[in-house]
């Protein structure tokens, strides 16, 4: 029996220059066989079947953007999964050691994520919309590559590590410490019928 856990928070507006920021602090922190997630809570612990993590944001700059983390684990792992995930959320590890191959992959990804000639009309008016007068890439490009890890942990304190979160489960509740999460934190429990409306 497993557990599937989803984590969810309200984060903030980013302008243009925040969300170039975006891309190395998500293969950083929770995309990739190389991110904290997947070291920490798989490849060390052992704790999930997967685990990843990433900030979104909206099409307009004007909307806030949003944190999302997922894991899937053995229901008897589920507290102690959702405390290392808690634990890397509000004291995100640094490892210097990641940065150079971080900033390599993002370098090499300019060549495999060109848009095609059949999308390339369609990318340059999205770009128009949101207010560029110029190809995005190219600032994105000088900033991956001396982008460290002080940056990265900037972007993690002011948008994910101190916002309030929601965290959904799924599993046998008999399985699970339920009194152990519900500890100081607002707490619901619902049935299936309750979510599917047949």
């Amino acid at each position: 029996m497993q557990s599937h856990i989803r984590l969810t928070s309200v984060g903030n507006k980013l302008d243009r220059n925040a969300r170039i920021m975006m891309r190395p602090y998500n293969y950083y922190f929770g995309i990739g066989m190389n991110s904290v997630m997947f070291k920490e809570i798989r490849e060390y612990r052992s704790l999930a079947y997967g685990a990843y993590a990433y900030y979104t944001v909206p099409y307009r700059f004007d909307s806030k953007g949003y944190f999302n983390a997922a894991m899937s684990t053995q229901a008897d792992k589920t507290n102690e999964s959702i405390e290392l995930l808690d634990s890397l959320i509000y004291s995100m590890p640094k490892n210097e050691a990641q940065i150079p191959a971080l900033r390599s992959f993002l370098l090499r990804s300019f060549n495999s994520n060109m848009p095609s000639f059949r999308t390339r009309s369609y990318t340059v008016q999205y770009w128009k919309q949101q207010g560029y007068k110029f190809d995005p890439r190219a600032s994105a490009y000088s900033f991956y590559r001396k982008v460290d890890l002080g940056e990265i942990y900037k972007f993690h304190i002011t948008n994910v590590g101190g916002k309030p979160k929601t965290t959904c489960i799924v599993g046998n509740s008999k399985r699970i410490d339920i009194d152990k999460i519900k500890q100081g934190k607002e707490y619901k429990k619902l049935k299936l019928k309750d979510i599917l409306k047949y």
